[in-house]
């Protein structure tokens, strides 16, 4: 939204997940009108990724395992968060994009994973 003084007149309801994720990251301003139902986990991936700030928001549980491995490259502290997380949701080349970037992950790897 270019020009926040029209805000009183956008019908935010007709807005679906991924235009929220944009223009939260462009206006976090406009939060209090996010109906954060509408965000699935790669919604919220992408969210955090940018705007790690609306982390108290997030149903962390809506999170697959390409989402954990998207997130926590570019922002590992929500590992705390992933005691939600079933290690064995993330494919090989997950693993190896995450193992890349965070060495330490790889004492969760499971010893056997699927291929991608």
């Amino acid at each position: 939204m270019r020009d926040p003084s029209f805000a009183d007149r956008c019908d935010w309801s007709k807005l679906g997940g991924w235009v929220w994720v944009e223009l939260l990251q462009k206006r976090p301003e406009f939060a209090d009108k996010c109906d954060w139902s509408k965000l699935d986990g790669e919604r919220w991936s992408n969210l955090l990724e940018k705007r790690p700030e609306f982390a108290d928001r997030c149903d962390w549980s809506k999170l697959g395992g390409w989402d954990w491995g998207t997130l926590l490259r570019a922002q590992p502290q929500f590992f705390d968060k992933c005691e939600k997380c079933d290690w064995s949701d993330l494919d090989r080349d997950e693993w190896r994009n995450i193992i890349d970037t965070l060495p330490q992950f790889e004492k969760f790897k499971p010893p056997v994973i699927s291929p991608s």
